[in-house]
């Protein structure tokens, strides 16, 4: 418990450690595990969930979206930039789920076909479509869309 306090008490910023963290090591010290849960939660907070009106709203400024959503926009190694690989993404729902996806194996030198299953929502499409063209080099949506046998 001290252990992770002490990692929680680190990684706050400057202003904020004194207080919060040292209650926690406090607590974590005098091996309290009900007070040291409830100190935790504080430090807690709730996942929210973007919904395909976000996704159209925050892709009108592609470079605060790339931002915000934390995309890495240059190469990581030298290999990495000489070797691109290209993925193919086949995509029918939950479009905070395909964001994801994509930013988690993003990278500039790379490229990406998107497909949008045909029974998928028009609104789904077009917030992967908004997505998309965040990244008009590399992130393609595919021009013909096709009933997929899932």
């Amino acid at each position: 418990a001290v252990t992770i306090a002490g990692l929680l008490a680190v990684n706050e910023k400057p202003t904020q450690f004194s207080r919060k963290a040292l209650r926690a090591l406090r607590i974590a010290n005098n091996d309290s595990v009900e007070a040291w849960h409830r100190e935790m939660k504080n430090w807690s907070w709730e996942f929210e969930a973007k919904n395909t009106e976000w996704y159209l709203n925050a892709t009108q400024d592609c470079a605060w979206f790339q931002w915000i959503r934390g995309y890495i926009m240059s190469s990581l190694s030298q290999e990495e930039a000489d070797f691109p690989i290209a993925f193919s993404l086949l995509v029918y729902k939950d479009v905070e789920m395909v964001e994801r996806l994509l930013r988690s194996v993003y990278r500039p030198q790379n490229f990406y076909c998107i497909h949008v299953d045909k029974k998928a929502q028009p609104k789904f499409y077009k917030a992967v479509h908004a997505v998309a063209s965040c990244f008009p080099d590399n992130v393609r949506i595919a021009s013909r869309q096709i009933n997929v046998q899932w």
